[in-house]
């Protein structure tokens, strides 16, 4: 069978454990696509009740993201945000009752590729 010299290159590469990183071709911004490449965040709350002066923890987890520029953003419709471990973890202390959406934002190399979010119901103290 024939093989091009590039062909023989990466061949050559993938044996001795090493990576391919892209062809070159760009096809627009859809190949940071979920289908394309199944970069996947799930955010997972501690609690989806609270009451008012508590924290919630926000656990994320990512999917595919190896060898790329992977970063995770949060945001809260309420409450005081703060993160840990990189961005992995977030604690929202919610100081007014009501119901607020936490939202982490997963980028790679730029693009964003997927978000999700998870509500929190806040009741008054008792």
């Amino acid at each position: 069978m024939f093989r091009s010299a590039s062909t023989h290159l990466i061949l050559g590469i993938l044996a001795l454990g090493g990576f391919v990183v892209g062809t070159g071709c760009k096809d627009s911004d859809s190949e940071y696509s979920k289908k394309d490449h199944a970069l996947k965040l799930n955010v997972k709350p501690s609690a989806s009740h609270c009451v008012v002066g508590e924290t919630i923890t926000f656990f994320s987890r990512t999917e595919n993201t190896l060898g790329r520029d992977a970063k995770l953003e949060w945001t809260t419709t309420g409450g005081q945000l703060k993160t840990e471990e990189e961005n992995r973890i977030a604690r929202v202390t919610f100081d007014t009752p009501g119901t607020y959406t936490v939202t982490g934002v997963l980028s790679a190399d730029g693009h964003e590729v997927d978000r999700s979010a998870t509500t929190v119901t806040v009741a008054p103290l008792p």
